[in-house]
Parts: structure tokens; C-alpha cells; sequence
């Protein structure tokens, strides 16, 4: 399967992305010496939008928990640290449940009653 998607992925590459950035770059007049710096001029592009992307998302990010805040919801953090707090609480009880001395000792305590 990976194989596969490393086929499509260098099909997309080749047939769509390097194609569509060398006329966008023609429009432009931006003309590149040999394949090495096209490359390397690609790759740049790639970079820059993946980071514009990571900025974008850290800001949509931002304001989503400064709206929460605002209407008195938990924020993104808080929430993430509750699902932590939980998992904790439920492998303390697994554990406790498992525990063979505080099975007796509940089992022991259901009999008194």
C-alpha cells in the first residue's frame, strides 16, 4: 500500500504540481537555469505555504479559544487537559479494579452488608 501512495504522490508531482509551478512561474517571467533550481525553487514554494498553513491554523486556533473563553467554555487546553485527567482517573480504576487485595476488600465489604 505505501508503495502505491508513493506512486500517486509522484504522479501528482509530475503531472500536476511541477507542471501548474512551471506556467505560474512563465507567467511571471521566472525562468530557472536547469532542472536542480526548479527543483530547489519548488520545494521553497512547498515550505512557505506549509508554514503559512501551520500559521493560519495556529491563529484560527487562537481565536476559536479566545471565543470560547469569551462565552465562558473551556478552551482548547483546558479541554485537552480534562481528557487527560480522565484517562488517568480510568487507568486508576482499571488498575484498582484488577488489584486481587481490593477485590477481597470490596467483596468483603458487599458481605457485611
Amino acid at each position: 500500500m505505501p508503495q502505491d501512495l508513493d506512486q500517486a504522490q509522484a504522479t501528482l508531482a509530475a503531472q500536476v504540481y511541477e507542471p501548474a509551478f512551471f506556467a505560474k512561474c512563465a507567467e511571471l517571467g521566472i525562468e530557472f537555469p536547469d532542472r536542480a533550481t526548479f527543483d530547489d525553487a519548488l520545494e521553497t514554494v512547498v515550505r512557505l505555504k506549509d508554514r503559512m498553513q501551520q500559521e493560519q491554523a495556529s491563529v484560527v486556533k487562537s481565536a476559536a479559544d479566545a471565543l470560547r473563553q469569551s462565552c465562558g467554555a473551556p478552551s482548547t487546553a483546558q479541554k485537552q487537559a480534562e481528557q487527560t485527567k480522565r484517562q488517568k482517573i480510568a487507568a486508576a480504576v482499571e488498575a484498582l479494579q484488577s488489584n486481587p487485595a481490593v477485590q477481597a476488600a470490596a467483596l468483603a465489604v458487599r458481605e457485611a452488608k
